[in-house]
């Protein structure tokens, strides 16, 4: 298991604060139940690592930059 910390974006941040710290398995499907389990809605938001969206089964590296983005409109 690792740490990570998780930039919050949108609604999520206003709810959560800019950033929170999960304990996960390095993969993007343990880093987004973490975050379920701390309380994050994460059923519409996709997971960021590096800067490019990340499918469920991808490995992520200690040190990536992570963040937690739903879905936002605009007009």
């Amino acid at each position: 298991m690792a740490i990570w910390t998780v930039q919050l974006f949108a609604y999520l941040r206003e709810r959560h604060g800019s950033t929170v710290t999960v304990e996960a398995e390095p993969n993007v499907k343990s880093i987004l139940s973490a975050l379920e389990n701390s309380g994050i809605a994460v059923a519409s938001a996709r997971l960021a690592v590096d800067n490019e969206f990340a499918s469920a089964d991808q490995p992520v590296q200690v040190g990536a930059s992570i963040a937690l983005i739903p879905p936002v409109s605009g007009g």
